[in-house]
């Protein structure tokens, strides 16, 4: 039995201790677990298993509902009232992160709500195709996240991100991979990432080397939360923690399943980004 502490811990670029266990048991394969091809046959083979569905991190809608809501929808809502507008799910696997996000912004209220359309990603064709024929109604993109070059400038309204920047082995990587993402969004949208790893903002998020940007940062820290009036360059930014189980694999049939007794141990991190235009930076900058 392993322990595995990061759904990236399978990447060797992804700057954990090295590939082992599960990724190993389909080296046979003759593709890393940063190629597709690897998680086709993980997918197929797990699904002929009977793996239906998967939730990283033990981490599904219910449990992360009110911090969507708070840190997601509603400032959407307030930022976007009454407009039409996509959500972007990347490296949505087999979630059902896509189909309750879909169903929530859907819902009808007191008062009119914008339509939300969400659109998720996976560089997986084996999964999309499979969420494409589970969720005929929503959009299933075969798309690598770290090359969004084919997406409009501008098309989201909101990105989000659970676990696959965990994925990302170093700082230049994501670096650019957050730029990507800035890059679909509308000035205001929001960006929603949920890792094992407590995301610098300044030196992960910025597309440049910004080794000295955080002490240009006011910010806060507390038990669970912190955050920053501006983040690096067009992102302004809060974090908070949230806790959750140690997840093990013994087996390559089935995906990694939480250790019972150690929910509530392990830390998962929020990080929750505005995009901003160029004068509210210098606005917000001028204002400290």
């Amino acid at each position: 039995m392993k322990l595995l502490t990061s759904s990236c811990k399978l990447l060797a670029a992804a700057g954990f201790a090295s590939a082992v266990g599960f990724a190993a048991d389909f080296a046979e394969y003759g593709a890393g677990a940063d190629d597709p091809a690897y998680w086709d046959e993980v997918y197929r083979v797990q699904g002929h298993h009977g793996r239906r569905s998967y939730e990283w991190y033990g981490l599904g809608y219910d449990e992360l509902r009110e911090t969507l809501q708070r840190l997601l929808l509603q400032p959407l809502r307030e930022t976007f009232w009454g407009e039409a507008a996509e959500v972007l799910v990347v490296g949505s696997g087999d979630s059902d992160l896509s189909s309750e996000l879909a169903a929530e912004v859907g819902e009808s209220g007191p008062e009119p709500r914008p339509r939300w359309l969400v659109t998720s990603l996976d560089f997986s064709a084996e999964v999309t195709e499979r969420m494409r024929r589970r969720h005929p109604e929503l959009k299933f993109l075969t798309m690598d996240a770290r090359n969004l070059s084919s997406i409009e400038d501008g098309s989201f309204s909101a990105v989000v991100d659970k676990g696959l920047s965990d994925c990302l082995g170093d700082q230049a990587e994501r670096r650019k991979y957050f730029q990507g993402l800035q890059q679909t969004l509308r000035v205001g949208g929001r960006m929603l990432v949920i890792s094992q790893r407590k995301l610098e903002v300044a030196s992960d998020t910025s597309p440049g080397d910004q080794k000295a940007a955080s002490e240009d940062l006011l910010g806060f820290e507390e038990d669970d939360s912190w955050g920053y009036d501006v983040g690096a360059d067009g992102w302004a930014c809060v974090q908070e923690r949230l806790l959750g189980p140690l997840f093990i694999e013994d087996d390559p049939t089935r995906p990694p399943f939480p250790q019972l007794g150690t929910e509530g141990t392990i830390p998962y991190y929020v990080l929750a980004c505005s995009r901003v235009a160029e004068t509210e930076m210098t606005a917000m900058r001028w204002q400290r």
